[in-house]
């Protein structure tokens, strides 16, 4: 007779992190991206969290600044101490309000979003010619012109003035 062993073993410990906001893997390290670009990013149907983030006008003045919490750092041996958590200040001068997107992301999200940017920065831009038809649509933070025939395919049910397609023959 065939006898088997039986061990009871614990099961796997669960990860307790947050979900990454893009592949929604969940472990300890996330990191935020912030992106301030003065365009509405939800065009891109990505979940972006918003954070509202107050910016001195002109030169940071240190005489208006008050510290309230100081920051919380981790001591190293040999080397300068690493902030944990930054200090919470008072400041008196006058500051602007920026909208900021951000996401939590998991390191491999992240790498693979800076090597999506790598890849846009390092590509020559589009040129792009008016098609002058006078058709204007906004797209990704950009105004373009379209051509009737890209006008047509958006709006299938739109006729172009005549004037329209004559000038694009």
């Amino acid at each position: 007779m065939n006898k088997r062993r039986i061990q009871n073993k614990p099961p796997a410990p669960r990860p307790s992190g947050e979900p990454c906001a893009r592949c929604h893997k969940t472990d300890e390290d996330r990191r935020t991206l912030q992106a301030a670009c003065f365009y509405d990013l939800s065009e891109l149907k990505i979940p972006f969290g918003r954070k509202l983030v107050l910016t001195p006008v002109g030169e940071l003045k240190p005489e208006a600044c008050t510290e309230v919490k100081p920051p919380v750092t981790l001591p190293l041996q040999g080397r300068d101490p690493v902030m944990l958590v930054p200090p919470t200040l008072t400041y008196t001068g006058d500051v602007v309000p920026e909208d900021l997107f951000t996401l939590r992301l998991c390191k491999d999200c992240r790498a693979d979003f800076m090597v999506a940017l790598s890849i846009w920065w390092n590509t020559t831009p589009t040129v792009r010619r008016g098609a002058d038809t006078g058709i204007f649509v906004r797209e990704y933070g950009a105004v373009r012109e379209l051509t009737v025939q890209e006008a047509q395919a958006r709006w299938p049910e739109w006729e172009p003035p005549s004037d329209l397609l004559s000038r694009e023959k």
